[in-house]
C-alpha cells in the first residue's frame, strides 16, 4: 500500500510544527527557493487535499530539515538534526592483505 495524500500532508505538518514555522513563514521559504507557492497551496497540501510537485517535496525536506524517506512514510524520526544523522561508511577494502581505508 502507497502513502496518502494525507499521510504525507499530515508528516509535513508535523515536520513544520516541529520547526515552529508557521504556514506563513513556510509558504516564504519555499517561496525564496525558486518554487512560488503560497499559504493556501501549502495548506491543502497538509490537508492532503492536493500535493506539491516532485521539485517542492525536497525544498520541504530541506527547509524542515527532515528527510525524504521521513515525508514518504519510511522513516518514523523527523527529530534528528541533519548534522546527526548517520551516512553509511564506505567499508575498507583489503589491498595486498592489508585493509585500507581509501584515504
Amino acid at each position: 500500500m502507497g502513502m496518502t495524500l494525507k499521510e504525507l500532508g499530515r508528516r509535513m505538518r508535523s515536520a513544520r510544527e516541529e520547526k515552529k514555522v508557521s504556514l506563513q513563514e513556510a509558504a516564504d521559504l519555499i517561496t525564496a527557493r525558486g518554487r512560488p507557492f503560497g499559504y493556501t497551496a501549502l495548506q491543502k497540501w497538509e490537508a492532503g487535499t492536493n500535493r506539491p510537485d516532485v521539485l517542492t517535496i525536497p525544498v520541504l525536506a530541506e527547509i524542515y530539515e527532515v528527510s525524504l524517506d521521513y515525508l514518504f512514510g519510511n522513516d518514523a524520526k523527523a527529530s534528528e538534526p541533519r548534522s546527526e544523522r548517520r551516512i553509511s561508511v564506505i567499508p575498507k577494502k583489503e589491498v595486498n592483505g592489508t585493509m585500507d581505508s581509501g584515504e
